[in-house]
C-alpha cells in the first residue's frame, strides 16, 4: 500500500527503458536487410544508388570506398552534396574490430597509418545482425530514417487504476510512435565479410 520498497517507482523506470528499447528496435528495422522500398521501387540500400557495397571487413580501403560513395552523392537536380561520415554503426560481433579500427594509434610506417582513426563516432547496437556495418552522415544534415510521436505526445502514456475490491494496481502503457525512411543519401551499408 505504501510502496515502502519503491517497487512501483522502479516499475516506471523499467517501463521507460523497455519503451526506449522498442523504439530503437523499430528504427533499426528500417535498415534491416536492404531496408524498405522507396518511392522508386528500389530498397533503401541498393548498389544502383551507390550506398551499398560488396561484403568487406572493416578496413582502411573498405571504409574509403564507403566514404567516397557518400561524398559523391548528388541531389535530385545533380548538385554534389559532399556528404561526410559521422557515425560507424556495427553489431556486437563487430564491436572489437570497429573499436580497433577507430583507435588512435601512432604508426611507425606511413603505410600503417589509419586515416580514419578517430574520424567517426562508434555506435554498437544488438539490432545490427552479423558482420554488417554502416556509415551514417550527421542526421541533422542528411537524415536517413525519421521517427516521431503523435502530436502532443513525447513518449509513452502511462495510465493506472486500483481495483476497488482487491486494491490491486493495474498499469497500461501506450506508445504512439512511428518511423520510416526519409532519404538514402546519408547512409552506406556494407554486408560485411
Amino acid at each position: 500500500i505504501n510502496d515502502d520498497l519503491r517497487q512501483l517507482a522502479e516499475y516506471s523506470a523499467m517501463i521507460a527503458v523497455r519503451v526506449a528499447a522498442d523504439e530503437i528496435r523499430l528504427v533499426y528495422a528500417q535498415i534491416a536487410g536492404d531496408g524498405p522500398a522507396m518511392a522508386d521501387g528500389n530498397p533503401l540500400f541498393h548498389a544502383s544508388r551507390g550506398n551499398k557495397g560488396t561484403g568487406a571487413a572493416l578496413a582502411v580501403e573498405s571504409i574509403a570506398l564507403a566514404v567516397e560513395s557518400m561524398r559523391e552523392m548528388k541531389s535530385d537536380d545533380g548538385i554534389p552534396l559532399n556528404i561526410g561520415p559521422r557515425f560507424l554503426i556495427v553489431g556486437p560481433s563487430q564491436e572489437l574490430a570497429a573499436r580497433r579500427f577507430l583507435a588512435q594509434i601512432t604508426a611507425t610506417r606511413s603505410a600503417d597509418v589509419n586515416p580514419w582513426a578517430g574520424s567517426m563516432e562508434l555506435i554498437v547496437d544488438a539490432n545490427v545482425a552479423g558482420n554488417r556495418w554502416f556509415i551514417f552522415a550527421d542526421p541533422a544534415l542528411y537524415p536517413t530514417v525519421a521517427f516521431g510521436y503523435l502530436a502532443g505526445q513525447s513518449g509513452p502514456s502511462i495510465a493506472s487504476e486500483i481495483d476497488f475490491d482487491t486494491r490491486a494496481l493495474r498499469v497500461r502503457v501506450g506508445l504512439d510512435f512511428g518511423t520510416g525512411p526519409v532519404d538514402w543519401r546519408g547512409a552506406y551499408l556494407n554486408p560485411g565479410a
